[in-house]
């Protein structure tokens, strides 16, 4: 059985701020620190050891425009989400997720 509430707009406002507030409370504060430490900057190297690649790779991949960089003062720098999602771009779908995709499509 359903109950009807009825409320003013502060009061829902109050009461969603309240929850978002509870629910923020409740995350472990390692969670939110971890989640600051993952979308850092990274030098070369950092990164270069992040891809599992050399760091003349980097530097050839950054001069061909090939991976998402940012360049101050003679610095190169990589923001970890970026090279993250610049690994997920090459990521190639298995049979049955193709499968799944085409029934979605109904293309079979």
């Amino acid at each position: 059985m359903h109950n009807l509430v009825i409320t003013t707009k502060e009061d829902l406002e109050n009461l969603i701020q309240a929850s978002v507030r509870k629910v923020l409370s409740e995350q472990p504060k390692q969670e939110l620190v971890q989640q600051d430490a993952e979308d850092k900057f990274l030098n070369i190297k950092e990164a270069s050891q992040f891809l599992s690649l050399a760091e003349q790779t980097i530097y050839g991949y950054t001069s061909k425009g090939l991976i998402p960089f940012i360049k101050r003062a003679k610095r190169v720098l990589f923001l970890r989400s970026d090279l993250e999602n610049w690994l997920m771009q090459g990521r190639k779908m298995s049979v049955e997720e193709l499968k799944v995709q085409l029934i979605k499509e109904g293309k079979i």
